[in-house]
């Protein structure tokens, strides 16, 4: 019935188009041409937090809490030379300047000098000032014998991140406080920095590439004036240079795995004109497929910004199965007896595996992983597409191409095929069930964050910046989380509940910064006083001339030299400099609380640790979080590994009962499943025995090689049923349009190799791997076995 209705459907278009080819093929270009604008309003969006659902706890808490915290988005313009007058002449002149844009927030400059000089080592934090005393009682008992060392050995403890991170944050503290620089500078003061906050967080992406070039004229234009050096940094900067990475990425896969598709296309059809049937229909299709996502799915994410090469490739396919069959039948029949031909049997086959490629891939739109969501969703709408463009277009160009006179004879094909002896092939069939096997015990999942990051771009100045950032602004400016409390008592109330956690064995929480670090509770406060007046008597004496490290040495004079305040300093007091990120955006009685784990954040199994350890707190009332990036990591990483095995089973499954359904046997529908299943496991086999790792990246090649790799069994197997089970005939009609089908598809993905992106370079390369060895079991392997049975069923007739 399906079958009588689908050739009845063929005959219509065949015989409307070859009657009316022009007229179809120019109304299919104009119904394109709204899609042209909509393609334009394409956007791409690196943040993390995109790849995350609406409904996840981070995103709801960033949603809620990004109006009051920010993004703690800022650039950092950095000034260098060796010319004092020269280096703060033009610093001044660029703070001058970047007040009148009105994107930036505020221009941070000057150093509170006079501010630090009255608070100085009240502005510590107590347990830096518990590590300062410690430090002092170690110096005295390394001078004085007479002073037992009741200081701990630093070889006898085994430190962690947060305890390096303190005491790396503690002598910065101490460094800035005693030489009480004017401007934000180096120690050598060759080198400033003017902080930049600003007004739009890096959710307008575009609008903040706008600034980013403001901000550079000025910058060039005191080097011009006043000849420094100078770069720009910070966190707005490192955004807007993955974007343009991921941008610049795009033009060059895009360059490199177009010609390398069309050489491959003249290679297999031997002459240009075929190129524009198998082009041409494939890119309205693919308009027409990406022109619903701006409205749909919005801006495209890191996982979904390459796709539109994976879809050039994998959609090609399709049109070269169906063009290689026209050629061949036009050789014996009439147009329009040619175009039914090809369409009553290759493009069944097409159909089928389109639409299966498509509803496998729909799979993954029940992903809460977005990364999963969306890579389903437009792959198989652009499928959809695509196959329409095949019937709708394809034939009309067919004819068109035809009456010109522009398509060639059918190459002759090969009078000998290799075809692998069937002992062979079940030799290696069982070769690569061994080698999927050990995926079960090898393969890995990679957790390293900076594995499956973007690749610092070497050129130009950015690792000058880097450089000079160190030197100015040393104290990392990247919390792991930020909470917010609404009012000093919520904050409080805050601030004593994760020092309590901090406490517990086993936690993963480490400094805990708020404003409270410049102006503390009264406990605290007196806390603090006790501590320095501890450490200015334990500086009484003459054992600290003996001390021969000079730092620690100018630290006792400048200490002993300092007047202790007589009280801490208040809220209202600090400068809007310190205290700008540790309170609420316009300062609506709202504060932040940052936290930093004990160990690396970017290993993801201590990112989720510390998220866990977050998320199982109970807090006060009046307090909200947490957001940031490690949490959001933490939850991409849950996401995945929740989703991600049983997404490329129910994806599998859904394949299985897709071809189940147009086979009806389940002995077909397990040959055709053979190369798809087999090419897969050895792939995941390969990669372990070659340390590869699965990540949060490339975990989407699975359910999308499930929906792509069953293209090849389903052709394969469909003609040789149709062929009468003759491997010799199947094979040389099929091989050279399959192995052109793969390796456009694989040159599709092989853009992703290029990338500077780690994660998205391991997509390709995981992809790539994958179809050539589909491709292997496919036309080396799968002929054998059919072969196999041909002469099991000869032997037995």
């Amino acid at each position: 019935m399906l079958k009588r209705s689908y050739s009845k459907i063929c005959q219509i278009i065949i015989d409307k188009t070859v009657r009316y080819p022009y007229q179809i093929l120019a109304l299919m270009i104009i119904l394109t041409i709204p899609a042209f604008y909509l393609i334009g309003q394409l956007q791409i969006d690196t943040n993390l937090i995109r790849l995350l659902p609406d409904s996840n706890r981070s995103s709801l808490n960033t949603k809620e809490l990004q109006d009051k915290v920010g993004d703690g988005g800022h650039f950092i313009a950095f000034l260098e030379s060796e010319d004092r007058t020269a280096l703060v002449n033009a610093a001044e002149f660029c703070a001058d300047k970047f007040s009148e844009i009105e994107e930036i927030e505020s221009v941070q400059l000057k150093f509170p000098d006079e501010y630090i000089n009255k608070y100085k080592f009240t502005l510590i934090p107590t347990d830096y000032l518990e590590n300062l005393y410690d430090s002092v009682l170690s110096w005295e008992a390394k001078v004085n014998p007479f002073v037992d060392d009741l200081a701990i050995d630093d070889e006898d403890v085994v430190k962690t991140r947060g305890d390096i991170e303190n005491e790396q944050d503690m002598e910065v503290m101490l460094r800035q406080y005693m030489n009480e620089p004017e401007y934000f500078e180096n120690e050598a003061g060759t080198v400033i920095g003017i902080l930049l906050p600003t007004n739009h967080g890096v959710m307008d992406i575009g609008k903040i590439k706008d600034l980013q070039e403001k901000i550079r004229n000025v910058t060039k234009e005191a080097e011009e004036k006043y000849g420094v050096w100078t770069g720009i940094g910070g966190n707005h900067r490192n955004k807007v240079n993955e974007l343009n990475t991921i941008t610049d990425d795009l033009a060059l896969s895009g360059t490199i795995a177009g010609v390398l598709i069309i050489l491959l296309l003249l290679l297999g059809f031997r002459s240009f004109s075929p190129l524009i049937a198998v082009v041409f229909p494939l890119a309205i299709g693919l308009v027409w497929g990406f022109a619903p996502v701006p409205l749909v799915i919005g801006p495209l994410n890191l996982i979904t910004s390459f796709l539109v090469l994976v879809m050039f490739g994998m959609g090609i396919d399709y049109s070269i199965h169906l063009v290689k069959r026209y050629i061949r039948e036009k050789q014996i029949r009439s147009v329009k007896d040619a175009l039914l031909e090809t369409y009553i049997s290759t493009g069944i086959s097409v159909l089928i595996s389109g639409l299966t490629t498509a509803l496998a891939l729909s799979i993954l739109a029940v992903s809460g992983f977005r990364g999963f969501s969306e890579f389903g969703i437009i792959s198989a709408i652009s499928i959809v597409c695509v196959l329409m463009s095949m019937f709708l277009v394809l034939p009309s160009v067919l004819v068109i191409l035809t009456r010109w006179g522009l398509l060639q004879k059918a190459l002759p094909e090969p009078k000998k095929v290799f075809i692998l002896k069937p002992k062979y092939s079940i030799f290696f069939t069982v070769l690569l069930i061994l080698i999927a096997g050990y995926s079960i015990f090898g393969l890995r999942f990679d957790y390293n964050l900076s594995n499956i990051d973007f690749e610092k771009n070497e050129q130009g100045d950015f690792q000058k910046v880097n450089e000079v950032h160190k030197q100015v602004f040393s104290m990392s400016m990247s919390p792991a989380a930020i909470y917010l409390a609404k009012g000093t008592d919520a904050l409080d109330e805050l601030n004593e509940l994760f020092k309590a956690e901090k406490e517990v064995p086993g936690s993963m929480i480490g400094r805990i910064r708020s404003i409270r670090d410049f102006s503390p509770t009264e406990e605290e406060a007196e806390e603090r006083l006790e501590l320095i007046a501890d450490i200015r008597d334990a500086l009484e004496g003459d054992w600290v001339y003996q001390i021969e490290d000079s730092s620690a040495l100018d630290l006792v004079e400048k200490f002993l030299a300092w007047e202790t305040p007589e009280n801490t300093t208040g809220i209202d007091e600090i400068p809007d400099v310190l205290k700008r990120s540790l309170i609420g955006r316009n300062n609506n009685d709202y504060y932040l609380m940052t936290l930093y784990p004990k160990k690396e954040r970017k290993d993801g199994r201590n990112a989720m640790a510390f998220t866990d350890d977050l998320y199982n707190i109970d807090l006060p009332e009046n307090t909200k979080g947490p957001i940031g990036e490690t949490v959001i990591f933490a939850e991409l990483l849950w996401l995945v590994l929740g989703e991600g095995w049983w997404i490329a089973f129910a994806t599998l499954g859904g394949v299985f009962l897709l071809v189940l359904v147009t086979t009806k046997s389940i002995k077909r529908t397990l040959i055709m499943l053979v190369p798809l299943i087999l090419g897969l496991g050895a792939t995941l086999g390969v990669m372990a025995i070659f340390g590869m790792k699965i990540s949060f990246f490339n975990i989407i090649v699975i359910p999308a090689l499930l929906g792509m790799g069953v293209d090849g069994g389903v052709h394969y197997v469909r003609r040789w049923l149709e062929g009468g089970k003759n491997t010799d005939t199947v094979q040389k009609e099929l091989f050279q349009p399959l192995s052109l089908a793969t390796f456009t598809t694989m040159l599709g993905y092989s853009g992703m190799v290029f990338a500077h992106h780690s994660g998205i370079e391991s997509i390709g390369i995981f992809a790539c791997l994958g179809l050539i060895l589909i491709w292997i079991t496919t036309l080396v392997i799968l002929p054998g076995i059919l072969k196999f049975y041909e002469n099991f069923k000869s032997k037995n007739s």
